[in-house]
């Protein structure tokens, strides 16, 4: 434009430029259609008989990658370990399995057995509905007069099962899932608790405190006892372990189920006293 001097207001600028006149009120901005929920397109069927096992290769709708990915909605994986999750008769609700990866420690999706969005029924990798079943929660049906160990994760308790002779339970999700569980599956059952050998573990069984000692979010000790369930005592936190120690690691360990259940006399705290706090 060589040396075109524009004065005058800036409206009188942007129409010289060949710009509309500004709006004296800002224009309200359009409304945003919510992001659709790929979830929603999935509908639960009756898993296959044919049981998913350790090693086999998996093709599983991932509705994460559908949103992001559409064309590529399939996630591939090869499990190291599959835990059933079971109903109170023992019907087959869907699986969590293992998976190690090169550049995470591990990954434990939950699996179910779906109607996808092309139609086609496969595996799917989709949280079970809250509140969430507890793994080897079946047992309770033939044992209900038996106390009750809750451990942390599938892999501890398959470990725990023939070690202390005793039901022994989890819940889906890790740490972070605690108050997802349907913990009134424990209604009138004697509980002991084993948290891991870490932070996240003593926080997700007894629950997280701020400084002053007010509790910030429960544990499985106040989920379980408002659901009706008794904690007996809460084993603690042994920092001579390295962090995450668990009940798999006491098996690798090579710990008799004398030196576990001496070990675990020596850390308990009754549950009421925690819960007075």
């Amino acid at each position: 434009m060589g040396n075109l001097k524009i004065v005058g207001s800036g409206a009188d600028a942007c129409l010289i430029l060949g710009g509309a006149p500004a709006s004296p009120e800002r224009a309200a901005a359009a409304p945003q259609e919510p992001a659709h929920d790929s979830y929603a397109d999935l509908t639960p069927e009756t898993p296959p008989s044919r049981p998913v096992t350790p090693g086999e290769l998996l093709e599983a709708w991932n509705a994460k990658r559908a949103n992001d990915t559409p064309a590529k909605p399939i996630t591939r994986m090869r499990p190291s370990a599959v835990y059933d999750y079971r109903g109170p008769g023992g019907d087959l609700l869907g699986y969590v399995v293992r998976c190690d990866l090169p550049d995470v420690k591990k990954w434990t999706p939950t699996l179910r057995w779906a109607r996808c969005a092309d139609g086609w029924s496969r595996w799917a990798i989709w949280h079970f509905p809250e509140p969430r079943p507890l793994f080897r929660a079946e047992q309770l049906m033939r044992e209900p007069s038996a106390v009750v160990y809750v451990l942390e994760g599938e892999k501890s308790v398959m470990a725990a099962e023939p070690l202390l002779g005793a039901p022994v339970i989890t819940w889906p999700g890790g740490t972070q899932a605690v108050s997802h569980a349907d913990w009134s599956a424990l209604a009138g059952c004697d509980l002991i608790l084993w948290p891991d050998a870490d932070q996240p573990g003593e926080a997700a069984m007894i629950g997280k405190f701020d400084h002053d000692g007010a509790l910030l979010k429960p544990g499985v000790l106040h989920l379980a006892t408002a659901a009706g369930a008794r904690v007996q005592s809460v084993v603690m936190w042994d920092r001579t372990k390295p962090d995450g120690w668990d009940c798999a690691d006491a098996v690798r360990d090579g710990m008799s189920r004398a030196e576990v259940l001496a070990w675990m006399s020596g850390r308990m705290v009754p549950g009421d006293e925690l819960l007075r706090g």
